[in-house]
């Protein structure tokens, strides 16, 4: 192992980990890595040469989870390794270095630790073996024994860990989409706005919360006695404690509370008058994303609304124009999620 490798094994046992040894050193890998990095092969092969205990699990076999993810830019590379082991507990490791071969090294070695408490004992002495002293030279009056080829310096930017903090995110969210008739008379379209808090881990324990402002009007409503227009404007907050996940994909039920103002308006008619009330609904939905380059998230949610109150807007003397009650609505949207 390189000067790489005793730098990574430096680092990992700085990191003060409290890995118990598990009775199987199986493992299911999740690999994402920019272009021109090791693949995720070479990765398990870092692994195995760190500890013998090592090996991909077989399809069914009760195994850790391994999800890395490497990245590289213009300062460097950065990975990011999420350990879960067989007993559900999770870890999360993030090192940075000049390039993403530096990183994979530390990332392999820092699982194999995690794997095998007793891999770092395998490792290579730090120090390389003394040079032979030159013929005719006294090996006595000769000086300490030096490499024949000196280490590259201490690349400027270190490696560094992140341990015990919570990985949430923030970021603004956007959604576009339709209400169906039942919920609005006539079918709806619906623009939302707002900011998300998310906790941004591999684990089915991933919260969101979303505060959002939105804003609904309905295809307008003609009868016999005149026409009508409905407006909402209002705030939804939504709250969805789980997250299903595989790969990047991820899957969250949602609950969801709304107060606002539907505004109706009747045109067309002998007396034109313009009426507000107060709305409020609850509801849930299924929200499905994607998320794309860490920071993006697509998403595509289902929902149905119950509306706390049942008025009704009607032309005298009882040309009925709607009723409100529960229905149900489809969005699409994106966000963004900053650490």
């Amino acid at each position: 192992m390189g000067r790489l490798g005793v730098t990574a094994a430096a680092l990992c046992m700085s990191f003060t980990l409290r890995a118990t040894a598990q009775s199987s050193g199986a493992f299911q890998l999740d690999y994402r890595a920019s272009p021109g990095c090791p693949t995720a092969a070479e990765f398990v092969a870092r692994v195995v040469q760190y500890t013998p205990l090592a090996r991909l699990a077989a399809s069914g076999e009760p195994s850790h989870e391994l999800h890395v993810v490497i990245e590289t830019d213009a300062g460097g590379a950065t990975g990011r390794l999420a350990f879960v082991a067989l007993d559900g507990s999770a870890s999360e490791r993030t090192v940075a270095a000049r390039d993403c071969t530096e990183v994979t090294d530390a990332l392999a070695l820092v699982a194999a630790i995690v794997i095998d408490p007793n891999a770092e004992r395998a490792l290579p002495e730090t120090a390389p073996p003394s040079q032979t002293a030159p013929a005719g030279r006294n090996p006595e009056r000769a000086g300490p024994a030096r490499p024949l080829v000196e280490p590259p310096p201490r690349p400027a930017r270190t490696i560094e860990a992140v341990e015990g903090s919570l990985p949430w995110r923030l970021g603004p969210a956007f959604q576009a989409g339709v209400v169906g008739s039942g919920l609005t008379p006539n079918l709806g379209i619906a623009l939302f706005s707002g900011i998300e808090l998310v906790l941004e881990r591999e684990a089915l324990l991933a919260p969101s919360l979303r505060l959002s402002g939105y804003h609904v009007r309905s295809a307008d409503v003609a009868t016999a006695a005149g026409s009508a227009s409905f407006e909402w404007t209002a705030a939804r907050l939504s709250a969805c404690p789980l997250r299903w996940s595989a790969a990047f994909v991820g899957i969250r039920p949602c609950l969801f509370g709304d107060v606002g103002r539907l505004r109706a308006e009747g045109y067309a008619t002998v007396n034109r008058e313009e009426h507000s009330t107060l709305w409020t609904a609850i509801g849930a939905a299924l929200r499905t994303e994607a998320t794309l380059l860490e920071v993006l998230a697509v998403e595509v949610e289902f929902g149905a609304a119950f509306p706390l109150s049942n008025d009704r807007f009607f032309f005298e003397p009882d040309q009925n124009a709607y009723e409100i009650g529960p229905g149900v609505y489809a969005l699409a949207g994106v966000g963004l999620r900053f650490p």
